[in-house]
């Protein structure tokens, strides 16, 4: 949800600042006041490239400052890239276009690039006009629409899990037919796989040899010290002896029975603790020799310096060499094999598929019933919507090709979505999708700029409830010129601009109850008097009724 919005020097706003209600806001104003300079500024904070022209005549730079609240998504993500963020922060970003053409973006303070902002506010931000419809147009985007509708993410895991299986043993397959073996690639073969099975080598052993090898070096290094340590304690004239000594004597003398305790309690900790010391110092004589460590750490490091591979790469590469033989030596029974081994693997992905592909069918009935009541609802009533599938070759997908097809008038047959051709029925149509798909991309803010152009009446009012409707679980910014539509707002902010000094300003303001009743009668009928307010009034009410 965005919470602010500041725009400084960009295009005609000189310096604009806003906070926004988390539900549905409407900008109304005058053509050219600059509602859709905000949506363009919003665009750039969004993450779209920024050109040096929109900063202000005489200016250096434009900034465009958002706040929005921090999604779980957006936490995750900036705290997997190092950002520092705390419960209860927001997500705070500037943009910075200078007339030179260098642009700069800082998210909470912190430098970011252009494509890692795209990353943060993708799924967040869903700015649609009625020239842009976007995704919705988009034929390539409607399986992965689906998916999203039919919750396919387990399917689609498990799927291309033998996918990939299939066609790595598809790669292999083709490399060998490919590939011209000769006796001197054999007797090389067999020389490595040789070499390799003499030195037996084991996953964990190389860090298992360096750690003994560490254990040795510093057991080498601390011996002597160790052994004077020992010799101090429990040799001739130790302290072991004299400590023996002192007690003895304090023993004769009952009344420093207190300090014999303490010197005897001191003698018995020190007893327990070089026994420890001992301990330590004998714990090496079984240890193997250092010179075996380290004459294995050096056959282990040649092996990997010859073959460029990790000792878990080099026993990847020993299975490799017996294939590689084997296939040489038996190459018909091998190629047999294989082929056999390739179409199971294929028979697997494919009964996968065509499980994924079944889910999705079903589910796309229930998503043109969905669609279908939604563009009943915008009073679209002789629409048709149907969800065609194509079968085609395995792909990362699946195999299925996906497209949503539409008819808007009785007796026409079905097209894809892009050939709607009557500019207020695709917005209709557009409104009708993003009301379902808003929700399944988990969208906090959802832009229309102009949607209703072109449409009147009884369906902007019905558009304007649909954009409410969709503001209860999404933030909703709204462009409108429609009455019907601009009823419905929570917050209305109006847009002006001023002539003054020979220079040109955009403004913004927030209407109250009054204002906003005046603007509606303003732009239902282009005057302000009784008959225009008491209709704005009505209109107000009526919105707000069909809400409940």
């Amino acid at each position: 949800m965005l919470k602010s919005l500041r725009i400084k020097n960009y295009a005609i706003i000189e310096d604009l600042e806003i906070e926004l209600a988390d539900n549905m806001v409407v900008f109304t104003g005058e053509t050219g006041a600059g509602k859709s300079i905000i949506i363009g500024a919003l665009s750039c904070l969004s993450g779209e490239r920024a050109d040096a022209c929109f900063v202000a005549s005489g200016k250096d730079k434009a900034v465009i400052e958002g706040v929005f609240s921090l999604s779980e998504r957006v936490k995750r993500l900036l705290q997997e890239n190092d950002f520092d963020i705390e419960d209860g922060d927001d997500l705070i970003i500037r943009r910075t276009i200078s007339k030179d053409g260098k642009n700069t973006i800082r998210i909470n303070d912190n430098s970011a690039t252009l494509s890692f902002l795209n990353k943060v506010l993708a799924d967040e931000i869903d700015i649609h006009s009625q020239k842009d419809s976007a995704y919705l147009l988009n034929s390539k985007k409607h399986l992965s629409l689906l998916d999203s509708y039919a919750c396919c993410d387990n399917l689609k895991k498990d799927y291309l899990l033998s996918f990939n299986q299939y066609k790595k043993a598809k790669k292999a397959y083709d490399d060998f037919l490919n590939e011209d073996y000769n006796l001197q690639d054999l007797d090389y073969y067999r020389f490595a796989l040789q070499e390799l099975e003499k030195a037996n080598l084991q996953i964990d052993e190389e860090d298992e040899l360096i750690a003994a090898e560490k254990r040795i070096k510093n057991y080498q290094k601390n011996v002597a010290t160790l052994e004077e340590i020992m010799r101090l304690y429990n040799g001739d004239d130790s302290i072991k002896d004299k400590f023996y000594d002192l007690l003895k004597l304090l023993s004769d003398i009952s009344d420093l029975s207190s300090v014999y305790d303490c010197v005897n309690d001191l003698y018995y900790n020190l007893e327990d603790q070089l026994s420890a010391v001992k301990r330590y110092l004998n714990s090496f004589d079984n240890q193997e020799d250092i010179n075996v460590i380290e004459g294995r750490l050096y056959e282990i490091n040649r092996l990997k310096r010859k073959y460029q591979k990790s000792v878990s790469q080099l026993l990847d590469y020993q299975d490799e060499l017996v294939s590689k033989i084997n296939a040489f030596e038996n190459r018909e029974a091998f190629i047999a094999e294989e082929s056999k081994r390739l179409n199971q693997l294929y028979d697997v992905a494919e009964n996968k598929a065509k499980i994924l592909s079944n889910h999705r069918q079903e589910k796309a009935l229930i998503l043109k019933e969905a669609i279908l009541k939604e563009l009943h609802d915008l009073l679209l009533v002789n629409a048709s919507f149907e969800v065609s599938f194509k079968e085609k070759e395995l792909s990362n997908d699946g195999i299925d090709d996906v497209e949503f097809m539409i008819s808007l008038n009785k007796g026409e047959s079905l097209k894809p979505l892009v050939k709607v051709a009557s500019g207020g029925e695709i917005s209709r149509v557009m409104l009708g999708l993003k009301t379902i798909f808003a929700k399944l991309n988990n969208t906090s803010l959802l832009v229309f700029d102009e949607i209703d152009s072109g449409v009147s009446g009884k369906v902007a009012f019905t558009m304007g409830h649909k954009m409410a409707n969709i503001a209860i679980n999404c933030q909703v910014l709204v462009i409108s010129h429609l009455a019907p539509v601009v009823a419905f707002a929570n917050q209305h902010l109006f847009i002006y601009k001023d002539e003054s000094s020979g220079q040109t300003h955009s403004y913004i303001k927030e209407l109250d109850d009054v204002e906003r009743i005046n603007e509606l009668a303003m732009i239902s009928s282009s005057s302000v008097d009784e008959s225009s307010c008491q209709a704005a009034i009505e209109l107000i009410q009526r919105a707000k009724k069909a809400m409940k």
